[in-house]
């Protein structure tokens, strides 16, 4: 900050004081334009236009589901079919509390999902349209919470909490999945 030392001279103090004050309500202004071209802090008709950007619809969703769909779609735009971004992508639409991925020789992938909330076709949609050019997502869907099943089967890896037997004498006599479930 510079500072001017002027004589006393009360009209050119005034006339200042009002250029001054005329300056900062612009910067204010200014800076509030910036600001709100930020996704962090628009809301509203600002989100809609970011959200026009990188062609994510509102589809009737309140600010906040909304913004972070937008900040998905901008990655989703600027990516290959990474690894990272899909499974990002998969934990984010399903709310997942684990996606494990694994590459399946040739040109396919096995998204292993482990989530209580339920997947519509339209969610299985969305995530096979973030594969690669020629790559396949098979999607496997399993329930919070240890159950039984076998280590993987051909190709197929054991799904993340899939638990089989315990084995007395060996250490893991606690190790094991829900066999069955009364209904």
């Amino acid at each position: 900050m510079i500072t001017v030392s002027l004589p006393n001279q009360p009209r050119m103090r005034e006339l200042l004081a009002a250029f001054a004050q005329e300056e900062q309500e612009l910067e204010f202004v200014a800076s509030d334009l910036i600001m709100i071209k930020f996704i962090d802090n628009a809301t509203g008709d600002q989100l809609d236009i970011l959200g026009e950007y990188v062609g994510e619809d509102r589809n009737g969703r309140l600010d906040v589901p909304y913004r972070a769909a937008i900040k998905l779609r901008g990655k989703l735009n600027a990516s290959n079919g990474e690894p990272e971004t899909i499974i990002e992508y998969a934990r984010q639409l399903t709310t997942a509390i684990d996606v494990t991925f694994v590459e399946l020789y040739p040109g396919k992938v096995l998204l292993q999902i482990v989530s209580n909330n339920p997947v519509t076709p339209a969610i299985l949609a969305l995530i096979q349209k973030i594969s690669p050019a020629g790559v396949a997502i098979n999607i496997e869907f399993v329930q919070e919470g240890d159950i039984f099943g076998f280590d993987g089967e051909g190709v197929f890896p054991a799904a993340a909490n899939i638990a089989g037997f315990g084995e007395e004498g060996v250490g893991n006599e606690s190790v094991g999945g829900k066999f069955m479930e009364e209904l």
